[in-house]
């Protein structure tokens, strides 16, 4: 740690400042809390939710002191499974004699690996920030 001597010193000699490393620290002590907290409420039992009922849940959930970073791939997870959602309602309200279109049916298969790869890159930024997912992952 930098006492105030050599910093006063540093700056009289010209010396540009660095960001001290207990700065850095802390701005990773804050990022792990507020990550595990956004994954801890993303944590739905997608078995009895509805993909809506999953998205409206998400769009509840603040970014807090997440980083940037890591709420840009939350986000983009978050709209997968929105996209999802939508593409559900519309096989869910598909002729029942003709059954859904390729398009349709297809949109669904999309949104899914969607879904699955956008929580691969959460949980990758997450892991970065030393936060781990909990057991039981949001995954279809």
């Amino acid at each position: 740690m930098m006492t105030a001597k050599l910093i006063a010193a540093l700056v009289l000699a010209g010396v540009p400042s660095a960001p001290m490393p207990q700065e850095v620290t802390v701005a990773a002590s804050a990022a792990r809390p507020a990550i595990m907290r956004i994954l801890e409420a993303d944590n739905l039992d997608v078995e009895t939710l509805t993909a809506s009922e999953v998205a409206t849940r998400m769009d509840a959930i603040a970014q807090g002191a997440a980083p940037t970073e890591f709420w840009i791939a939350y986000r983009a997870h978050r709209s997968a499974w929105h996209d999802y959602a939508r593409a559900k309602e519309k096989v869910r309200g598909a002729d029942a004699l003709t059954g859904p279109t390729l398009d349709e049916a297809s949109a669904v298969v999309a949104s899914r690996h969607r879904i699955n790869a956008t929580f691969d890159v959460v949980e990758a930024i997450a892991k970065r920030y030393g936060a781990w997912p909990p057991r039981v992952q949001t995954r279809l």
